[in-house]
């Protein structure tokens, strides 16, 4: 399986525990380094719309494997891209939140799968994990 989901979102802290609301809170991605979303953390995001990661430094070139999705919602959509222009010649993964999730993550970028909560299509060419030079998000990000 490609993903891994947990609710409610839960954070523990210093002992206590924070319980936060689906409909309180901002959606966020965050690109790791690792497959798993695990290894370093490459960036967080809040935005809607296109990035080249090789123009802009908001996260690095060349080196994601996975992604995690904070509050996702119902028919956000996410597509990463080998292209540093969101060219589709290359590979590409389009992602489709299908229903609300507190926290998903997306283990690799080139495995398809749907199951009826979330929806991976993967354009293979020659690998895309590691490769991510473009990400372009739709949907409800930000704060409701």
């Amino acid at each position: 399986m490609g993903i891994r989901v947990v609710l409610p979102t839960v954070l523990l802290s210093l002992g206590c525990i924070l319980v936060i609301p689906l409909d309180d809170a901002w959606g966020q991605v965050v690109l790791y380094e690792g497959n798993n979303c695990s290894q370093d953390v490459l960036c967080e995001e809040w935005f809607e719309g296109f990035r080249n990661f090789k123009k802009e430094t908001s996260c690095p070139n060349d080196e994601a494997r996975s992604l995690f999705i904070r509050n996702a919602r119902r028919g956000e959509q996410y597509w990463l891209f080998d292209s540093p222009d969101g060219s589709l010649n290359d590979d590409w993964v389009e992602i489709a939140i299908l229903n609300d999730f507190n926290e998903l993550c997306i283990k690799t970028f080139e495995r398809s799968f749907d199951d009826g909560s979330i929806r991976i299509i993967y354009h293979k060419r020659n690998g895309l994990d590691g490769k991510v030079s473009a990400m372009t998000i739709k949907g409800a990000i930000g704060p409701n």
